[in-house]
């Protein structure tokens, strides 16, 4: 498994949490 394909999965996956984190915190105020 190439170390790019790596490194495009946590930036998938840092982007779905910021995504979920800011609707919640939408959703609170």
């Amino acid at each position: 498994m190439p170390v790019s394909y790596l490194v495009i999965g946590v930036i998938v996956l840092a982007l779905v949490v910021y995504l979920i984190i800011s609707i919640l915190a939408a959703e609170k105020l």
